[in-house]
């Protein structure tokens, strides 16, 4: 993403040099139209709850965390603004679980991770107001407390492990030698373990650490890419146990970059050009293309790059992105060919953010101006608004409830 807009999610992945702190945070209006059947005991479309409306019981995939924010960032004189935590159901409607009233929109609330039992938050919340400086707070959801979480200066906290976010996964950079590795501390910021470790050039590090989770959904594994001579460079895609061990290392072509778990066993990857989709299995067999090749669009279309994909109704769906932000849109493979589907985001761009049983959510992402969210039926075009634009940023990050979504 050109702007700060944190999507860490599985369907996300973000590049992690070394020296690079993680950024990004979205958030949301709270405008939201449409009429939808609430299913029973959800707010439903176009409604805000509280906190004690969430019917937890009911919370798991087509769920996710928002953030939204009234804090600018580009304007001539960027002002701090109320941000607010959403908890977002698959009907469209939203439940307010916390409010930070006086933040700065850059590095004023960044939304890390939801815990795999989906009681808890991580964020890096701003020490004050007027402050640049980030503490990593955990939010217990249902009861809106939040925790101080102390990890060394030098650990950059990318999520919780799995399966259920009893420590943190997190990655460091180190001098002498030039390394950067990735660690699991203990919830009180101990040192468990460190699972990997890469030498590298000034520039070098990881890409391809899949936010919301780089962990298989039963939390014995992750999946990361390797970029020692940095993110210019061809990477090469490792699975890691989470004992430390390396299980295998994928040298295709077609799995040079882990974009996300594809299934509990098959990630979906990218080619080194960047121009492909690939399912790739964990097994070590050859991975198995998903987009076709040379991407086929409609005749005068500007070049898009595949960036991620989901299995919807029988249909895979692939978010593109050009080389602009606010540029993002999405296609289905039809025929083996690329086929648009328009969104109606005025004139902002579609990034595919989680998905339902029938709908995808969407972050209408606006290029320095403020995004908003809607879930999109692509069987009907049907659209129910979450989050509008607002006079700020609007929707700065989310997390969407871990799943797979290749069948």
């Amino acid at each position: 993403m050109h702007r700060r807009l944190r999507i860490a999610a599985p369907f996300a992945a973000m590049t992690l040099a070394a020296g690079l702190a993680l950024g990004g945070t979205a958030v949301a209006t709270a405008g939201v139209q449409g009429q939808h059947a609430r299913p029973a005991g959800m707010a439903g479309a176009g409604r805000t709850a509280s906190r004690s409306a969430v019917p937890w019981s009911l919370v798991g995939p087509g769920w996710a965390l928002v953030t939204y924010t009234t804090a600018t960032l580009y304007a001539a004189r960027p002002e701090a603004g109320a941000t607010t935590l959403y908890l977002v159901d698959p009907a469209g409607g939203k439940y307010v679980l916390y409010q930070w009233p006086h933040v700065p929109a850059d590095a004023g609330v960044e939304l890390l991770a939801w815990s795999g039992d989906g009681t808890r938050a991580l964020l890096e919340v701003a020490a004050s107001p007027a402050s640049s400086v980030e503490q990593l707070d955990q939010l217990t959801l249902a009861a809106g407390t939040l925790t101080r979480l102390r990890l060394p200066a030098s650990a950059i906290p990318i999520s919780y492990t799995r399966p259920d976010g009893l420590a943190v996964l997190a990655y460091r950079s180190l001098v002498s030698p030039p390394e950067v590795q990735l660690a699991r501390y203990s919830l009180s910021g101990g040192l468990e373990k460190v699972l990997f470790t890469s030498k590298t050039t000034r520039y070098g590090g990881f890409a391809g650490i899949v936010q919301s989770s780089p962990y298989n959904p039963d939390g014995t594994a992750m999946a990361l890419t390797a970029t020692p001579g940095g993110g210019a460079t061809a990477g090469h895609t490792v699975l890691v146990s989470n004992a430390g061990v390396v299980i295998r290392r994928f040298t295709a072509a077609g799995s040079c970059v882990a974009v996300r778990w594809w299934t509990a066993s098959q990630l979906l990857t990218e080619n080194c050009a960047g121009q492909r989709l690939f399912v790739t299995p964990v097994s070590g067999a050859s991975p198995v293309p998903l987009t076709p090749v040379p991407l086929t669009l409609a005749a005068g279309s500007p070049y898009r790059f595949p960036q991620d994909a989901w299995q919807l109704a029988g249909h895979v769906y692939v978010q593109l992105t050009g080389p602009a932000c606010g540029t993002g849109s999405l296609a289905v493979i039809r025929g083996g060919r690329l086929a648009d589907v328009p969104v109606r985001t005025g004139d902002r761009g579609a990034t595919i953010v989680a998905a339902s049983t029938s709908r995808l959510l969407i972050v209408a992402e606006g290029c320095m101006r403020s995004s908003g969210l809607l879930w999109f039926n692509p069987a009907d075009s049907a659209q129910v608004q979450v989050l509008g634009q607002n006079q700020g940023l609007g929707v700065l990050g989310l997390v969407p409830y871990y799943q797979v979504n290749g069948g």
